[in-house]
């Protein structure tokens, strides 16, 4: 079943919404928080917000030197209140080599070349995270590495049933 505030989004008639959580935004203190205890050099690294919503996420990534930051979103809506959030956010905040969001499936986004920082807040539900792990683990099998961070992590026996991925930090349940 599509949550109320999944229904009110342009995406709702799409397959994937029906394994939509919800839509809510981050917490800012938690993503700063993971990305720190992340104790990487962000420039060997390129940021994916998986569900991405307005941005608030990549512009916290932004903030860190990656490779990359790249938001994916199913809902138009959403993708096109991000594009204009980092449009209008400060150049001087902005570390990163590049800022995007992408309009698309998470379930079907492709992966760059490249060592992962892969960012989830609880997006969606099992059926759709059960096809994003194992082009996560293929990924790993590639020569690549992938950090996971998952921001009220409901289902994260799926991430960790692989062997690849490992919770490095615990954080609380929030509701935002």
């Amino acid at each position: 079943m599509v949550s109320a505030k999944i229904r009110t989004l342009d995406a709702a008639s799409l397959p994937s919404a029906l394994y939509a959580v919800r839509y809510g935004p981050s917490g800012e203190e938690g993503v700063r928080a993971s990305l720190d205890n992340l104790k990487i050099d962000p420039r060997g690294f390129v940021f994916i917000d998986f569900v991405s919503g307005k941005g608030r996420v990549l512009l916290i990534a932004a903030g860190r030197s990656f490779q990359a930051v790249v938001g994916v979103e199913f809902s138009r809506e959403l993708h096109e209140t991000a594009i204009r959030n980092i449009a209008q956010f400060p150049a001087e905040l902005i570390s990163a080599a590049m800022v995007t969001s992408l309009c698309g499936d998470a379930a079907f986004f492709s992966l760059p070349a490249a060592n992962l920082v892969c960012c989830f807040h609880n997006p969606f539900g099992p059926p759709v995270l059960s096809q994003v792990v194992p082009r996560l683990e293929a990924h790993c099998a590639n020569g690549y590495r992938v950090l996971v961070i998952y921001l009220d992590p409901r289902h994260r026996e799926i991430i960790e049933r692989s062997g690849k991925f490992a919770v490095l930090v615990e954080t609380r349940r929030h509701s935002f």
